[in-house]
């Protein structure tokens, strides 16, 4: 047993993180600041190592929905994200920094994970979640919409933060708000 939980510990400290955390060919991750569609601010798992996607991979949802978005800085949506078509974010990490969506139209298909910022000053666009979004304790998440169905929420909420402001947004789930107790060992 011994031996096991030793050779365990080893594949965790000799992997690189892309197997452990269900990267896939194609998923995309923030490198530095930028903006959505600028190349440079985005790597692209090619299923051995990230690497700066070329202008015919494209920034992440220009031709095909990758299934894995992990935003680590801070990045500013600088485009349309079609709220229609295959190109929907399949699953989306904030994982830190700030992730603006800044007036345009934005999907994400499947889970939505907010430990960073998520900071929707979103006025004309469509923001749509059709999959869980849970918001970590460090995560902060604010949203000031137009009207009652440029944010909408088609699955649940399960919010273990303090930091969440959301107005004026269409809810079509539940939303729970997690309490923790402190706990001394």
């Amino acid at each position: 047993m011994k031996m096991l939980l030793v050779a365990f510990g080893l594949l965790l400290l000799a992997g690189t993180g892309n197997s452990l955390y269900g990267q896939t060919t194609g998923d995309y991750r923030s490198r530095v600041n930028g903006t959505w569609t600028t190349l440079a601010t985005w790597e692209r798992y090619n299923g051995a190592t990230w690497l700066q996607p070329d202008a015919g991979q494209g920034y992440p949802a220009q031709y095909n929905a990758p299934s894995r978005i992990d935003i680590g800085h801070n990045v500013t949506l600088n485009t349309d994200l079609p709220n229609n078509s295959g190109n929907r974010i399949i699953d989306l990490y904030i994982n830190s920094g700030t992730l603006e969506l800044a007036n345009r139209n934005f999907t994400v298909n499947g889970l939505t994970n907010i430990s960073g910022t998520l900071s929707d000053n979103n006025t004309t666009g469509i923001v749509i979640f059709y999959g869980i979004v849970t918001v970590t304790n460090t995560g902060i998440w604010t949203s000031v919409s137009g009207g009652s169905d440029r944010l909408q929420i088609h699955n649940n909420i399960v919010n273990n933060s303090n930091n969440v402001n959301l107005e004026r947004l269409r809810i079509y789930a539940n939303v729970a708000k997690w309490h923790r107790k402190h706990e001394c060992f």
